[in-house]
């Protein structure tokens, strides 16, 4: 994860998923989050990486589009200790109000990433 660098652009908004809903999500895009739900884009994809949308929504402070994700699904916590986390990736960029957020939606604290 860097620190204040983007890692999906528009670009990987026409790629095949999970992008374009990881581009969205990092850019906080809340109609283009909700588009691609509306398509039934699945909000539990995760790039070879690791990374879901519901941690490019976290570490960016979009805490809209965390809500749209995690309604329509999203898993808080990684599945595996392998994978990155959304609490992780918003504490690391001191995204208080994702932190927040996430520990009220049953976000694991201590989980390993």
């Amino acid at each position: 994860m860097s620190h204040g660098e983007r890692l999906y652009t528009a670009e990987h908004a026409t790629r095949d998923p999970p992008y374009p809903l990881l581009a969205a999500a990092e850019a906080g895009d809340l109609s283009q989050v909700a588009d691609l739900i509306a398509h039934n884009t699945d909000v539990n994809l995760r790039s070879p990486e690791g990374w879901s949308a519901v941690i490019m929504a976290a570490k960016e402070g979009h805490e809209e589009v965390l809500a749209r994700l995690c309604d329509a699904g999203a898993n808080i916590n990684p599945p595996d200790a392998i994978t990155h986390s959304a609490i992780r990736g918003a504490a690391i960029f001191g995204r208080e109000v994702c932190v927040r957020f996430l520990l009220a939606h049953s976000a694991d604290p201590n989980v390993t990433s």
